[in-house]
């Protein structure tokens, strides 16, 4: 049962919601409802009020609180009103503070299968998220995502029909299959070709003319440059090993540099090494190196999770930052389960179940529900600060922040920052605008001129409209759209308004 004293009287919190009561319930109350629901979950009170002066909720009282709960069962049970129920009934009860009863509703985070939950009949007008305190409608492509992430057999299943074999990498196939066999030395894989082998690690499948064709995992794992190109556009896989003392990088691999197949596993191998590489006197330590050990298990379960878990087709980036303290693993999509849940050690439930499987193959990654909890008692038995895990709905992100030492994780983004702010200052003194070079900074999953430029046009005024925007950049207004959409989705824009409304640009995020 929440603690409605402690609500009431420490101020608004992000994750409540106050409604005051007249006659029914408000429309906004399913508003709020379908946004925890579709993020971390909250807590709705009827008969209360928020007060943004004083930053308090007020408790006003409901009339009725029996014939209240019995409305809100109704009204859960309409699907022209609401899309799911995912409440349980000792979710709904009265409470009472100074005397006057409250109704409280304790939403939790939906289940992937749910997801997207929405108020009335049309998902695409009607989903909302909670984002920094307030709800928001939901972009077409975050919808779409929660969507295709609602079957729990994942999503990499699919078979690209148009491409055959040759669309994947000889090299990269040749170098797993080596890394198979000195795992599973005896095993019948072994013994057979590519195309049965591929098929038999779900790689690839026949189609109905019994001819095979790459699945999404097989494409993404072992795929050829230019056909994850064509077919993932906006894949982008970067690694960056950050150097406070002249604000460069040390170490780079990027599928921006075009000198690798840019596939899955050829990044795995290419930054295994320099990511687990960590310094430290553990030998002074009779368990140091046992220490040491859990350390590089942990940081390449990261990885792996990162890599296990991404939304491709709609997302952007993975980006790995390693500093001289500290490592940030970012890649798109958010947890299909509760973040608590997961962190306390329960499945996490993957969204590339048959990549994870290959990598499970060759012995990469841990099983389901312990990679991150065996990171952080790996942390915990090193005596250094607990590794945070962050999740941006608004940008479709998740986001974990490991400090290499015994520092706290602000001193690890603050690092972080101070690298950004080096690397800025070095851009502009070659010519570039201040806007253009935190956006190429901050933001390097969209990389293109035209994301720069529509960016430093509307920080300098220059435009607001889709027309105005298309005849300054020179670009078609279909391009432009599809920048600012996606720049929206990812957060560094806001309508204002309507939407004849204009854009508001929004501080770029180095974490």
């Amino acid at each position: 049962m929440v603690d409605v004293k402690e609500i009431f009287t420490h101020g608004m919190r992000r994750d409540v919601v106050a409604r005051p009561v007249s006659g029914g319930i408000p429309a906004s109350v399913w508003q709020a409802y379908s946004a925890f629901a579709n993020t971390s979950g909250g807590i709705i009170l009827l008969g209360a009020e928020e007060k943004k002066e004083t930053k308090m909720y007020i408790p006003r009282g409901v009339r009725t609180p029996e014939r209240l709960q019995i409305d809100l069962w109704t009204a859960l049970s309409d699907r022209r009103r609401i899309s799911a129920n995912i409440l349980f009934k000792e979710k709904i009860y009265p409470v009472s503070f100074e005397g006057i009863t409250v109704i409280v509703i304790e939403v939790p985070r939906a289940e992937r299968s749910q997801r997207p939950v929405y108020v009335g009949q049309d998902v695409f007008l009607g989903t909302y998220l909670r984002i920094r305190g307030e709800n928001v409608l939901c972009g077409r492509e975050l919808i779409q995502s929660m969507m295709r992430f609602q079957d729990s057999g994942g999503a990499d299943g699919k078979l690209f029909w148009r491409y055959r074999l040759d669309a994947l990498s000889e090299d990269t196939i040749a170098r797993y299959r080596a890394v198979f066999a000195s795992c599973r030395p005896g095993h019948p894989y072994n013994d057979m070709d590519n195309e049965e082998f591929l098929v038999r690690i779900r790689a690839a499948a026949r189609n109905e003319d019994r001819k095979l064709c790459p699945s999404l995992a097989g494409l993404l794992f072992f795929g050829k440059k230019e056909v994850l190109a064509k077919e993932f556009p906006y894949l982008f896989l970067d690694y960056r090993e950050l150097s406070l003392s002249n604000h460069c990088w040390v170490n780079r691999v990027s599928t921006r540099d075009g000198e690798w197949s840019g596939n899955l596993f050829d990044f795995y191998c290419r930054i295994i090494d320099p990511l687990t590489r960590i310094h430290g006197s553990w030998e002074d330590d009779p368990s140091g190196l046992t220490k040491k050990n859990h350390i590089q298990q942990g940081l390449e379960e990261a990885l792996i999770n990162a890599l296990i878990h991404a939304d491709y087709v709609q997302g952007s980036g993975i980006l790995i930052d390693k500093g001289e303290n500290w490592v940030t693993i970012s890649n798109p999509g958010t947890f299909l389960c509760d973040l608590d849940f997961a962190l306390a050690g329960g499945p996490s439930e993957t969204r590339n179940i048959r990549m994870k499987k290959m990598f499970s193959w060759i012995r990469i990654g841990m099983p389901e529900g312990e990679g991150l909890k065996k990171i952080q008692e790996a942390w915990k038995e090193a005596n250094w600060k607990k590794p945070e895990l962050k999740e941006s709905f608004e940008a479709g992100r998740s986001t974990l922040i490991m400090p290499l030492n015994t520092e706290d994780i602000i001193n690890a983004e603050k690092e972080v920052k101070e690298n950004a702010e080096g690397e800025e200052t070095f851009l502009q003194e070659q010519g570039m605008s201040s806007a253009k070079a935190r956006a190429l900074i901050c933001y390097p999953e969209y990389p293109t001129e035209l994301d720069l430029d529509l960016y430093d046009f509307l920080c300098a005024g220059y435009a607001q409209s889709v027309k105005d925007l298309s005849r300054i950049s020179g670009q078609t207004e279909e391009k432009v759209e599809r920048s600012l959409r996606h720049l929206k989705e990812l957060g560094y824009l806001r309508r204002l308004g309507t939407v004849q409304g204009g854009w508001e640009t929004t501080e770029f995020r180095t974490i």
